[in-house]
């Protein structure tokens, strides 16, 4: 066997606190990767507290710069250091590009989960919103003969629109570790959860907004909030101004083994975002039983199937979001044949097939 030495561009590591599905994508891929016995090294920036350079399960991490600094360091450290220990890259496109086919002239591959376009208009002052919505048009003009892998179909489709050549694209599947990932005890009350960064593109304002309406009808349902983020004062703030402080609960960061447990938990699991990739947190809550609801959008309407996992809403309100959560709550037998196809569905994920469908990818690419 040929050891491939693989080097991944990404904006974060999987140890962030903001870490998200792309961070758990590119982890759950190189630790793979390593046990085929191939070399991993993770470029990406460096958040408080972290060191600057550390070896996890064998991934060898470099960090430096900031969200905004950390392209100039890639483009600085690949060329002083990194293009000597590396045979091909994996070029991870997390809200921005870093523009390798500039500067490396190695076999590359980019990664994209989803584009931002309108989000970044959400997130970010207008300047910076309208420069990095410049910069992601610039994408295709770029990377025109670089291959890529996404995560979903409606990725593959904003990507062809954007466009990048349909021949250049293909699909690889998020996974689910099955065995952390599994079916438990459900609370005998009705509890939802939220899982993810807390944004202002994820909306969950809307949920906690739903609650109000909720609770008029079922006064013991409980809101966990699981995850950490810019927009967490003001989600807080608003909790407190409809007075929900007793049925609003916010986890912050959590480890793997209390997520998998809050997962087991609820009832239901809802994304209210804007845009997705894909939505790894469905596909996690689906391994543990849980159905999920979502607004009709890109990548979430990839990773729900409509009444069968779950619930896809056309109208994107406060009341139908509201509504369609007391459905799953009163309605026991569409509840229990929604859990039921959840796990079906999950089991068609697994990172094994993920990992070992991109590492073809890499020896095809150092091949051709």
């Amino acid at each position: 066997m040929v050891r491939i030495r693989i080097l991944i561009f990404n904006r974060k590591d999987f140890t962030s606190p903001y870490a998200g599905g792309s961070e758990t994508h590119l982890y759950e891929v190189a630790r793979r990767l390593i046990k085929k016995g191939h070399d991993v090294t993770l470029f990406c920036t460096r958040y408080k507290e972290a060191k600057s350079y550390e070896i996890i399960d064998g991934i060898k991490i470099f960090r430096k710069g900031n969200d905004y600094t950390l392209y100039f360091h890639a483009f600085v450290t690949y060329l002083m250091k990194l293009r000597k220990e590396c045979d091909i890259i994996l070029d991870d496109i997390n809200v921005l590009p870093f523009f390798t086919p500039l500067y490396v002239r190695k076999p590359k591959i980019a990664i994209q989960h989803h584009t931002i376009e309108k989000v970044f208009f959400i997130e970010l002052p207008l300047p910076l919103a309208i420069l990095g919505y410049l910069i992601e048009r610039l994408i295709p003009f770029f990377y025109s003969t670089t291959k890529f892998i996404v995560v979903s179909q409606s990725t593959k489709k904003d990507l062809i629109e954007l466009g990048l050549p349909e021949k250049n694209i293909t699909i690889v599947y998020n996974g689910v570790n099955h065995k952390k990932y599994k079916p438990g005890k459900k609370n005998k009350y009705p509890r939802i959860i939220y899982l993810g960064r807390l944004e202002k593109s994820k909306r969950i304002d809307m949920l906690i907004n739903a609650m109000s309406y909720i609770l008029k009808e079922v006064p013991s349902v409980r809101l966990y909030i699981v995850g950490t983020g810019k927009n967490e004062e003001k989600l807080r703030e608003l909790t407190k101004k409809l007075k929900l402080e007793k049925n609003v609960r916010f986890y912050g960061y959590v480890t793997e083994r209390k997520k998998v447990r809050l997962l087991q938990d609820a009832w239901v699991l809802v994304s209210p975002s804007i845009r997705e990739g894909w939505g790894l947190s469905i596909l996690e809550a689906n391994a543990c039983g849980t159905p999920a609801i979502a607004f009709d959008v890109p990548g979430l309407r990839d990773s729900i199937r409509n009444e069968k996992t779950g619930l896809l809403l056309k109208s994107q309100c406060v009341f139908e979001l509201a509504k369609a959560i007391l459905n799953i709550i009163h309605n026991k037998k569409l509840r229990r044949e929604l859990s039921k196809n959840a796990i079906k569905w999950s089991k068609k994920f697994d990172w094994d097939i993920t990992a070992k469908k991109i590492l073809l990818m890499l020896k095809r690419t150092l091949n051709d």
